[in-house]
């Protein structure tokens, strides 16, 4: 049986984020770790299997959501505003090299080796015309933020 191997995801996304040295993005990180471990563990009592199982399990879905945002199904919500969030709130200068990471990781759970997963990516970008031209065009494309403007009324 084919099971999808969560803990190198966790590991390539761990890195990246941490490597990104942004207190936001590693509050963002551990909310969404939290998020997932939360539905897989409603979901292991629900359907009676280990949570190991049901861990990646939800792993699996939250890439297929983070891919797809409107895949998900019913008892999915959490991790679809999970996915979405990550994707979404990431700040914008973090988000090419997260974006990279992630699909890495992707890569990684599905049993590709690192290598081979920035391979994919690299191969990907080839096809896309660079970097800059995949990842300056998605800048455009990217959810609004919420900034917080000094200031105002008095």
């Amino acid at each position: 049986m084919w099971n999808y191997e969560y803990r190198p995801l966790l590991t390539e996304i761990n890195a990246a984020v941490k490597k990104a040295a942004s207190p936001e993005m590693t509050e963002l990180w551990k909310t969404t770790k939290r998020d997932v471990a939360g539905w897989a563990r409603a979901y292991s009592r629900e359907i009676e299997i280990p949570f190991t199982e049901a861990h990646a399990i939800a792993w699996s879905l939250w890439e297929d959501l983070y891919t797809d945002p409107d895949a998900w199904e019913d008892g999915q919500e959490l991790l679809s505003v999970s996915a979405v969030e990550f994707k979404g709130l990431t700040p914008d200068p973090l988000w090419p090299d997260l974006n990279f990471w992630t699909e890495v990781a992707f890569a990684r759970a599905r049993g590709f080796t690192r290598q081979q997963g920035i391979q994919q990516q690299n191969d990907f970008l080839a096809e896309q015309g660079g970097w800059d031209a995949w990842y300056g065009s998605r800048q455009a494309g990217l959810p609004p933020h919420l900034t917080l403007i000094e200031g105002g009324a008095q």
